[in-house]
């Protein structure tokens, strides 16, 4: 339970995957209204697809379920079959049970958990019947499902039984697999055509897609259904509404599966007996397919219009978010893709990115499906309030939300969604739902869209920080930090003497003592703790107006400003560190540099390679003067 400052929250967290399936709605639906008409809130935590196959886009779509939080939940329900990852569900199951959550799973069985099953197998069997012993057929086809699939080969057991308690010999030819979708039938619809067999009466299907796949090769090839051939199907899928003739198939009462949930869900909060297997009955339902039912023109009129309506929404939509996408392109913030994505957006949403998002390291955690400690809940979009952050609302992850009680005072049913880039883990996005409206027909084409828009504001910061390193590397000196000689040219240009004050540019050019004795004798990481030091010293001398600049090997020039003294004042500091450095660093060489400087008459603008011929000549005086003081060779 949540326990808020003003209220408690009972909370049921629903997880499954592909939440545009119908079925899946279906019975995602049966809960939430079950659920909250029992005073509960929802929290749906889904992925777009189903999690059957291993990489990098299923592994940054199963990031979301790192948000079940068993500490704020009443109760876990798992849909296994949407999933398809058991490894995914086994953990979330000891995960709950480990907090002794009740967990109820739908359409599988596991154990520890208690499980809602369909009885497939005897509504299938009173199909098969109904075509073999109600309309007689004896030339009878069927298009199985997978192959060694438990659910399929239970039909397949089936079909043969019925057909031996009727007399009727099982012909191998007459049977192949459809794998449950549209391009296998085919090829099994192919194979009956290629056959010898005399052509069947009935074509009995696993499911409804087969079925109107079975139909439609059919129609092609100028036979029709039901007046040359029977067809059947089973599962009672949307599409089916739309097609003509209607099918006649199997469908199961949704409406049962939120109140044997809520049981079960209760019965564990009491701590009494619950069943492990719980089974939902299949009711056949017989239509036009078998001839048993007419086609009715007026409802295929207005099943044409309201299928037509939908083809017109999602094309509007697509269209939106292209226009959505383009808007994105011109965004360099991600403030301003905040303001586009509040205009485009269709819901009560949060988005929520991990915290080091934009980072210049790149995370481990972000490619192995979990999130940052923390969220930075970087847009909020409540009814007609946007609130999008530059610095952005952070929150503790295992919160969900931010003011998590504020949203569930308002909105009964909260979906998360996963934000990713392949196994790029970017955050996760929640929008608060109507009651009548748990899934919605354009959310996952939104989110992928801002999945897109993400990973290209991202690629274009890392490429932007690329280039300005790529920059700095090409005017800055990568041992020192300070300019290089193209660096140092480009820049000093910009210095000019303050006007009245009787300041004036000076040009300073600096060379190390015995660089290559210290290289030599103590090695050059030596040598270069020395040029590092002889750098500190001319960046510890500035007043805040010079450029310090290495030209390579012991060569330094240094550009500023200042009066008369500046000269004899700046050098006396560099020469101040150096002695601070050579008095207590312990190392057994000194370092020591000669100087010469120039004072710029004119512009820099007009050029400074003759001031800088000049600097050099005086620091080589310099170096030639200091060294015969000392009885010693130049360099």
């Amino acid at each position: 339970m949540f326990k808020g400052v003003r209220n408690e929250y009972k909370i049921i967290g629903i997880c499954y995957s592909n939440i545009t399936s119908e079925d899946v709605s279906n019975i995602v639906t049966s809960v939430c209204n079950t659920a909250i008409a029992e005073g509960y809130k929802i929290m749906l935590i889904s992925s777009f697809t189903d999690l059957y196959y291993d990489n990098s886009d299923t592994r940054g779509e199963a990031a979301v379920f790192n948000l079940v939080n068993p500490e704020m939940l009443d109760a876990l329900v798992i849909l296994p079959e949407a999933i398809k990852s058991d490894k995914l569900v086994d953990r979330l199951i000891a995960y709950a049970k480990s907090f002794d959550l009740p967990t109820v799973v739908i359409d599988r069985d596991f154990k520890d958990s208690a499980c809602i099953l369909f009885d497939y197998t005897s509504t299938f069997e009173k199909i098969v019947r109904h075509v073999i012993e109600d309309h007689g057929c004896k030339r009878v086809n069927f298009i199985a499902g997978i192959k060694d699939n438990e659910f399929s080969e239970n039909r397949v057991d089936c079909y043969k039984r019925v057909l031996a308690e009727n007399g009727i010999p099982f012909e191998e030819e007459r049977m192949g697999y459809g794998n449950f979708w549209e391009v296998p039938t085919i090829d099994v619809m192919d194979a009956f055509m290629a056959s010898k067999l005399p052509f069947p009466e009935a074509i009995i299907c696993s499911n409804d897609s087969m079925a109107i796949a079975a139909c439609k090769y059919l129609s092609q090839r100028g036979y029709k259904v039901p007046d040359d051939v029977i067809v059947t199907g089973f599962d009672g899928i949307e599409l089916e509404r739309y097609f003509s003739p209607r099918l006649t198939t199997g469908v199961v009462d949704f409406s049962a599966i939120g109140n044997i949930a809520m049981q079960l869900i209760q019965k564990q909060k009491n701590h009494e007996e619950c069943p492990h297997i719980t089974q939902i009955p299949y009711s056949m339902r017989i239509s036009q397919s078998c001839n048993c039912e007419k086609p009715d023109p007026e409802s295929a009129v207005n099943k044409i219009q309201e299928l037509y309506d939908r083809v017109i929404n999602a094309e509007s939509h697509e269209t939106f978010m292209f226009s959505y996408l383009s808007k994105t392109t011109e965004c360099s913030s991600l403030k301003e893709i905040g303001d586009v994505m509040s205009a485009y957006g269709d819901y009560n949403e949060w988005f929520c990115l991990n915290t080091d998002l934009l980072s210049d390291k790149k995370e481990e955690n972000r490619f192995h499906n979990v999130f940052t400690e923390n969220m930075n809940a970087f847009l909020i979009r409540r009814e007609h309030i946007n609130y999008i952050n530059t610095d952005g609302v952070i929150f503790p992850t295992k919160e969900l939300l931010p003011d998590l009680e504020s949203i569930l005072e308002r909105e009964n049913i909260i979906l998360f969604s996963p934000l990713h880039f392949r196994d790029e883990v970017l955050g996760y996005a929640a929008a608060g739902m109507g009651m009548n409206s748990p899934t919605f027909a354009n959310r996952r084409r939104y989110i992928s869209h801002t999945n897109q828009v993400l990973e290209n504001f991202i690629n274009r910061q890392k490429l932007e920080r690329v280039n300005a390193e790529l920059a700095d590397l090409h005017v800055h000196d990568p041992m020192t930090g300070l300019y290089n000689r193209r660096g140092f040219y480009k820049y000093v240009k910009n210095i000019s003497a303050e006007e009245n004050s009787g300041n004036k540019v000076w040009l300073f050019s600096v060379d190390m003592d015995y660089l290559k004795y210290i290289n030599d004798t103590f090695g050059h990481t030596e040598g270069d703790t020395a040029i590092k030091t002889m750098a500190n010293a001319l960046i510890y001398a500035c007043c805040g107006k010079e450029i310090c600049a290495r030209f390579g090997g012991d060569e330094f020039a240094v550009a500023g400003i200042g009066g008369d003294n500046y000269p004899e004042e700046y050098m006396g500091r560099v020469r101040a560190y150096l002695d601070d450095f050579n008095a207590s660093s312990g190392k057994p060489y000194k370092v020591g540099m000669s100087c010469g400087w120039a004072m710029v008459t004119g512009t820099l603008a007009n050029g400074i390679d003759e001031f800088i011929r000049t600097a050099d000549a005086r620091m080589y005086e310099d170096k030639r003067r200091r060294k015969s003081v000392r009885g010693q060779k130049p360099d």
